[in-house]
């Protein structure tokens, strides 16, 4: 199981932002939606129980909530945000007020972004 996320984990980098413009190998953004993903990856592989990872995945949903709800979020933000919340759902869990966020991203910014909003 370790190998997989491992793989996944030295995967995400390219997937979340390596291509866009100014995000080389040391570039901005890479580093953060890296490590808030794998951060999230990483702490739910820990947990013990299933009790544990719904209280933990409850908490990550309600801080997304409150990030993609607020009127400053930038793009970026957003799109890091939403990679996060296919994570959710594809664990199972509700992130269902994400839909309208992900509607606006695809309409709006590059095209990465865009791509994830439609994911989404």
């Amino acid at each position: 199981m370790s190998d997989v996320v491992e793989r996944t984990l030295s995967a995400l980098p390219g997937l979340l932002g390596q291509h866009e413009p100014g995000a080389g190998p040391g570039g901005p953004g890479r580093a953060s939606a890296t490590s808030r993903l794998g951060g999230l990856i990483r702490s739910i592989t820990a947990l013990s129980s299933k009790h544990e990872e719904e209280k933990l995945i409850q908490q990550e949903l309600t801080n997304l909530k409150a990030t993609v709800s607020a009127p400053a979020t930038t793009l970026r933000l957003m799109k890091e945000c939403m990679v996060r919340l296919i994570y959710c759902e594809m664990l199972g869990y509700e992130s269902s007020f994400g839909y309208i966020h992900a509607i606006k991203l695809a309409q709006q910014g590059n095209l990465l972004e865009k791509r994830v909003g439609l994911l989404y």
